[in-house]
């Protein structure tokens, strides 16, 4: 059965017609709505027109063909009247059943339309139930957002008051620390104090080992030196039996030009210069900053030198800066006065290590080619270096 439907196209917005094939209304309308159409009524497409057309022309037709049988008749004879008679009833019969035709055909057309009519509220409670459909998907959507919100309000609500709780809890702590910390800085303005006390005397015990030292180096410079610290020079016979000490390769302008580069009081600054008793001159010069001395024993014409003999603290508990300078002054005097040496630096170091804490009977010597060295310690920090001919020892 063929159906039309009548609506607007969502889309665009125009009115349309849709002619469906289907058995039944509501199937026309499911297709109507399948391609975007908004169905407004639904009418059953019939040929009702045409059909009473066709039964006009039949009328005639059948009329035509009456008189025709009749004028036939009327050639024949005497049964003229009869025939008329007959093509009378059946003209009437025709006539009757054409009335019950139109009868027949009122009837379908109401029946049609109350038909037409009924697909109509079919279609409008289908557009009202596709409408409540959605309304009632939407109020499911709506509550299960609202129960979802429902559910995060509630774990919010929950963090909330676990926050709460743990900053209570961070709070008092924060009070405790803070009251820790005023304590603690109390405390600390305290050990400040102490710590500037104990730099203020560790400064006045530094300057006390400095001025300790000085004053030792200075007495044992005027008084030539304790016999601890110093050695009977090496004398051999040379030709007529005479004595005769061996003279450095280092000449005496080199070695006193180190002399007076380093150290601060030499000769008449401060220093002293004695003669011993073989005719030799010992120059002696010191350096109070660094509780160092050093001795030179040369002739009497100022050219050779027979010995060096450089004393200064390397204790390990004196004044590291000084400490420092002291240990550049050793390895500076060793090159100047014996530039014949190598690896000095690891030697010195080493000797002063095994030095350390011993006396001055355990000595430490070092030949070359033409040096000999020999370091010994007073077991109080200060340290001698003395430098002189190796021909004695060969010889």
């Amino acid at each position: 059965m063929w159906w039309q439907v009548y609506g607007t196209d969502a889309g665009t917005g125009q009115p349309i017609t849709l002619e469906v094939e289907h058995a039944q209304a509501t199937g026309a309308v499911q297709v109507a709505m399948s391609r975007k159409i908004l169905v407004r009524h639904v009418a059953v497409k019939t040929r009702m027109k045409s059909l009473l057309r066709l039964l006009a022309w039949g009328s005639g037709a059948i009329l035509v063909v009456t008189c025709g049988m009749l004028l036939s008749k009327l050639g024949g004879g005497g049964t003229v009247r009869e025939q008329i008679r007959e093509a009378h009833a059946r003209q009437a019969g025709l006539l009757a059943s054409l009335a019950d035709a139109h009868g027949t055909i009122g009837g379908l057309q109401q029946r049609v339309e109350e038909l037409n009519a009924a697909r109509q509220r079919v279609a409008a409670t289908e557009q009202e139930l596709a409408k409540m459909r959605l309304q009632v998907a939407d109020l499911q959507k709506a509550v299960t957002t609202a129960d979802a919100v429902k559910g995060d309000l509630a774990a919010a609500k929950e963090k909330l008051t676990t926050s709460q709780k743990r900053l209570s809890q961070l709070d008092m702590q924060f009070k405790e620390q803070t009251q820790r910390v005023k304590e603690l800085e109390g405390q600390a303005a305290e050990l400040a104090k102490v710590e500037n006390t104990n730099k203020e005397l560790s400064g006045e015990v530094e300057r006390l080992k400095e001025q300790t030292l000085a004053f030792a180096i200075e007495s044992q410079a005027k008084n030539g030196g304790t016999p601890a610290e110093t050695e009977p020079s090496d004398t051999h016979a040379e030709g007529g039996g005479g004595a005769m000490r061996w003279a450095l390769t280092t000449e005496y302008d080199q070695a006193m030009d180190f002399m007076v580069t380093h150290f601060s009081h030499v000769g008449a600054e401060g220093g002293t210069t004695v003669k011993n008793s073989d005719g030799t001159l010992t120059t002696t010069a010191v350096l109070p900053s660094n509780a160092a001395t050093m001795r030179l024993t040369h002739d009497a014409e100022k050219q050779r030198v027979y010995s060096a003999t450089l004393m200064l603290s390397l204790a390990s508990d004196g004044p590291k800066a000084k400490l420092a300078e002291n240990m550049q002054l050793v390895n500076a005097f060793v090159k100047a006065i014996a530039p014949a040496s190598s690896e000095t630096e690891a030697w010195i170091a080493a000797t002063i290590k095994q030095l350390s804490g011993k006396d001055s009977a355990e000595r430490v010597m070092r030949v070359g080619t033409n040096y000999k060295i020999t370091a010994w310690n007073n077991q109080m920090g200060v340290y001698a270096w003395r430098i002189e001919s190796p021909r004695g020892e060969a010889e």
